[in-house]
């Protein structure tokens, strides 16, 4: 078992939901993500609202999504400041080999090309 600490980053995210991050298998037979830090920076001239989501992947034939559910509502963030989302927090996510897809973390601002986002991650493969 392989355990490697991944810094991923997404730049001006706006109002269409962005992947920060997705549990990919990349060669492993399975992999899991702890998730250990979440930054979500305001990089716009005024306040913004932003959005969290864990996607979980369908299973199966299932057609909608499973067990979708937001981290972060609606949270305003300041010009010019950043937010620190799990701050003290672990988040699991998987990679769902009956849905051929892994979890992910889905950003979306209120205000186009404003929000920048770093996800910190502990990836554990097999």
């Amino acid at each position: 078992m392989a355990n490697t600490f991944k810094a991923y980053s997404k730049s001006s995210v706006g109002l269409t939901p962005t992947t920060a991050y997705q549990v990919e298998l990349g060669g492993a037979a399975g992999k899991t993500a702890i998730v250990i830090g979440i930054s979500l920076a305001n990089v716009g001239a005024a306040p913004i609202n932003v959005d969290v989501e864990i996607d979980r992947p369908a299973t199966g034939t299932t057609a909608a999504p499973s067990d979708d559910v937001y981290l972060a509502k609606d949270i305003p963030i300041p010009a010019g400041s950043t937010l620190e989302v799990m701050a003290g927090q672990k988040l699991i996510l998987e990679y769902n080999a009956g849905a051929g897809a892994g979890d992910k973390i889905v950003v979306t601002s209120d205000t186009a090309s404003s929000l920048d986002v770093i996800v910190n991650a502990l990836e554990i493969t097999s």
